[in-house]
């Protein structure tokens, strides 16, 4: 995990996305980030991902992100990565990470088609 979450700038990558709406239930879209090294944190509950954003956020502490992902099966979303919506939020959604069938949670904003 060379690269590490930077959320800030993921948000503002998203909130710069004029035109882009977010994806519904039952729709696939990719993850898009400006960025091969920002990964976008999906924790395995609503609370994980909480806890990514806490501790992932301006001033990262990789020590703790890589604790969280090791210990709770959260994955760091890679740029390009497909996913299937489950289970829309206003600002938390449930997806299925197509490549793998891991079920997560990212942020709503993330999910733009």
């Amino acid at each position: 995990m060379a690269a590490m979450i930077v959320l800030g700038y993921c948000m503002s990558i998203m909130r710069n996305s004029p035109g882009r709406t977010t994806a519904q239930n039952g729709e696939s879209v990719t993850i898009t980030l400006e960025s091969d090294n920002v990964y976008m944190p999906c924790g395995s509950t609503p609370e994980t991902l909480d806890e990514l954003i806490k501790w992932g956020g301006i001033t990262p502490d990789r020590d703790e992100v890589r604790r969280i992902v090791a210990t709770t099966d959260s994955v760091l979303l890679n740029n390009r990565t497909a996913v299937k919506v489950l289970d829309r939020g206003p600002s938390k959604s449930k997806i299925r990470v197509e490549s793998t069938g891991t079920e997560c949670w990212v942020v709503t904003e993330a999910l733009r088609r």
